[in-house]
C-alpha cells in the first residue's frame, strides 16, 4: 500500500521491489515524495534524487603543427561535470597536460617528431569521456654531404656537386662559391654548378629555407691556376762547340716537362723543384727559337726563348803568295774574313810591309 510521487522526476515505483525506475529527468536535483499505508501507524516522508549529467569537453582549441623543439601555443579544452583528468596518453615527449577551472591546458616543448593523437580521460563525475586532439611535430631540415669535393682547373666546368635535402621548401641565397659557379634547388636536391673563373680554395655554405631549423650545405671546391713559368733567365749568344751559362725558367703548377723543341743540337732541357735548367754545348750555329711545354697542373703552357749560336771566324787563303824585289811594292795581298771584327798585330811581315782590316778584308 501507500503511496509514491516524483514530481519533475518522470519517475515510477515498483511496490513489489521499492525499485525506482527513472525514465526521463533533467539534470539536477528532484523530490521524491511517499506514504507507506502498511506500517503500524502509517508514515509519509520525502527524500531527493540527484541526477549527474555526463561530463563533456570541447574539441581542441587548435591542432598544431610545430618544429621539434619549439615550444608549442597551449592548446585547451573546456569540461563540464569533471573534477580533473587522468594521465594523458599520446602526447610527444616534453608535452603534458594540466587541469583547473574546468579547463584542460596542453603545453610544452616537443622533443620528438611525428603525428601524435592524444587523449586525456576526464575523472568523477558520470561516464568515460576523454579529450583528444593531433598535435603534429615536424623533424629539422637535414642536408647530405657534398657529393663531390673537386678540385678543377679555372676556367673547366665543375661536374654538378649534390647535396640532398628533407624539409626544406628552398635556399638563401649562397657564400664562398667560385665566380662562375652557382646553386640551384629543384625536387628536394640543391644543384651546384658552373665554370669557376677564379682560383683558390673555396668552402661554401647555402642556407636551406622553409621548414624546421637552421641547416646549412657545406663543401669545398678548389680551383687550381692555370701554370705560369717565367721569362728566360738570359738569352745568350755563344760560339759553336762552346758550353752556354745555364738558362732557367721557374714554373708553378706543373710537374714536369714535355719534349722541348727549337734547341741547338747539343743543347737539352730539365725540370726539377718546378724549374727549368736549358744547359749544354751547342754544335750547331744559327738562332735558335725554342718551346718546352709545361705537363701536369693546368692550362697549356710553354717556357720559350732564343739562344744564337755563332759559327767559327773563317778567312780565305791569301789572294797571292808574290815574290818582289827589295825596295819595290809589292802587289796588295787580301784575305775575306767572316765573323771578325778586326785584326790583331801582324807577326812576320817583311819591314816596310803592313796589314789592315776593313769590310771583312
Amino acid at each position: 500500500g501507500g503511496t509514491y510521487s516524483s514530481g519533475t522526476l518522470g519517475a515510477s515505483l515498483n511496490t513489489a521491489t521499492g525499485v525506482v525506475n527513472i525514465a526521463t529527468a533533467p539534470v539536477g536535483t528532484h523530490t521524491v515524495n511517499y506514504s507507506v499505508g502498511t506500517m503500524p501507524c502509517g508514515a509519509t516522508g520525502s527524500g531527493t534524487i540527484t541526477i549527474t549529467d555526463d561530463p563533456t569537453v570541447t574539441p581542441a582549441s587548435s591542432s598544431p603543427t610545430v618544429c621539434i623543439n619549439t615550444a608549442i601555443t597551449n592548446i585547451t579544452h573546456t569540461t563540464t561535470g569533471a573534477t580533473g583528468i587522468g594521465a594523458a596518453t599520446g602526447l610527444p615527449a616534453g608535452v603534458s597536460a594540466n587541469w583547473a577551472g574546468n579547463t584542460i591546458t596542453i603545453s610544452g616543448t616537443p622533443t620528438a617528431s611525428g603525428t601524435f593523437n592524444y587523449s586525456i580521460p576526464l575523472t568523477a563525475g558520470c561516464g568515460a569521456v576523454n579529450a583528444t586532439g593531433t598535435i603534429t611535430v615536424t623533424p629539422n631540415n637535414t642536408v647530405t654531404p657534398a657529393s663531390s669535393s673537386p678540385t678543377v682547373c679555372i676556367n673547366n666546368a665543375i661536374t654538378n656537386i649534390t647535396h640532398t635535402t628533407t624539409g626544406a621548401t628552398g635556399i638563401g641565397a649562397a657564400t664562398g662559391l667560385p665566380a662562375g659557379v652557382s646553386a640551384g634547388f629543384a625536387g628536394n636536391t640543391i644543384t651546384i654548378s658552373g665554370t669557376p673563373t677564379a682560383s683558390g680554395t673555396f668552402n661554401y655554405s647555402i642556407p636551406l629555407t622553409g621548414g624546421c631549423g637552421t641547416v646549412n650545405a657545406t663543401g669545398t671546391i678548389t680551383v687550381t691556376p692555370n701554370n705560369t713559368v717565367t721569362p728566360a733567365s738570359s738569352s745568350p749568344t755563344v760560339c759553336i762547340n762552346t758550353a752556354i751559362t745555364n738558362i732557367t725558367h721557374t714554373t708553378t703548377g706543373a710537374t714536369g716537362i714535355g719534349a722541348a723543341t727549337g734547341l741547338p743540337a747539343g743543347v737539352s732541357a730539365n725540370w726539377a723543384g718546378n724549374t727549368i735548367t736549358i744547359s749544354g754545348i751547342p754544335t750547331a750555329s744559327g738562332t735558335f727559337n725554342y718551346s718546352i711545354p709545361l705537363t701536369g697542373g693546368c692550362g697549356t703552357v710553354n717556357a720559350t726563348g732564343t739562344i744564337t749560336v755563332t759559327p767559327d771566324n773563317t778567312v780565305t787563303p791569301a789572294s797571292s803568295s808574290p815574290t818582289v824585289c827589295i825596295n819595290t811594292a809589292m802587289t796588295n795581298i787580301t784575305h775575306t774574313t767572316t765573323g771578325a771584327t778586326g785584326i790583331g798585330a801582324a807577326t812576320g811581315l817583311p819591314a816596310g810591309v803592313s796589314a789592315n782590316w776593313a769590310g771583312n778584308t
